[in-house]
């Protein structure tokens, strides 16, 4: 039986929703679970909240080298999260998490600067002067993007990328730009996206391919006045909702690509 393989952070985790138990168990009640019923696969989520797109890769990427016959949905996440592999002792083991990897970002720093002074002291030094910067930020994006886009083609597995936050889309690519170095780095590294491979969310009341400026599935739910959760999660109805916009370009571009491998 194939396996959807599922790669994102907490929203691909589904925290704040009824089936979820955080830490314990992922819910089944997520868009990329929903479509793993739809078309009756087995679900292996490798998401976990707070993950950085670099740890959606390398999960990804370890699921895809453990299941013989798989197909892969990945939700790519924001772009101000980053990696650490270090010494220190302070990853709470979870399904699909390295002890060897610690995520942060500007929103959880605080929670362990009491306990750990001098990591975090060295982490608020890497994003003040490197890891907040725009080119920064973008260049270590599209990289893992990339990265984990030439591995599923080399090895000619059936996928599909969407994102949670707007700033994955890549669309409004004079934006970016801007922040591009003077051998065009950015520009040519975001001309090896294969955007054939993607699904971006619309703006309200416009089909998904017509939709000019596209909306990370966070945006989407908000401005389709989604109910959120307390830790503003989009809960069950807009994930069914996604479901159902997704699940043709998934049929489309994943089921029927691994009957024909």
């Amino acid at each position: 039986m194939t396996t959807l393989i599922a790669g994102g952070d907490s929203f691909v985790y589904g925290k704040e929703l009824k089936d979820c138990q955080w830490g314990l168990t992922h819910s089944l009640s997520t868009f990329p679970a929903l479509l793993s019923k739809t078309y009756n696969l087995e679900y292996n989520c490798t998401a976990i909240p707070g993950y950085s797109n670099s740890a959606i890769a390398r999960s990804v990427i370890n699921s895809c080298l453990s299941v013989k016959d798989k197909v892969v949905l990945v939700t790519w996440t924001y772009t101000d999260r980053f990696e650490f592999s270090t010494e220190f002792s302070i990853v709470r083991q979870l399904p699909h998490r390295s002890n060897v990897w610690y995520g942060i970002s500007p929103s959880n720093l605080d929670r362990n600067r009491e306990y750990y002074p001098e990591f975090i002291d060295m982490v608020d030094k890497f994003l003040k002067y490197t890891g907040l910067t725009n080119y920064y930020r973008f260049y270590t994006t599209i990289k893992e993007i990339l990265y984990l886009q030439y591995f599923l083609k080399q090895n000619k597995i059936p996928y599909l990328f969407t994102s949670a936050d707007n700033a994955i889309c890549f669309q409004n690519t004079e934006e970016i730009l801007k922040y591009d170095d003077n051998v065009f780095t950015l520009r040519n590294m975001l001309n090896e996206i294969d955007w054939n491979n993607w699904f971006l969310f619309p703006n309200k009341d416009v089909d998904w391919l017509s939709t000019k400026n596209p909306l990370g599935f966070f945006q989407w739910a908000k401005q389709n006045r989604y109910k959120f959760g307390p830790e503003f999660h989009p809960l069950e109805e807009a994930h069914m909702s996604a479901h159902n916009i997704i699940k043709d370009r998934f049929n489309e571009l994943v089921i029927q690509n691994n009957f024909k491998n």
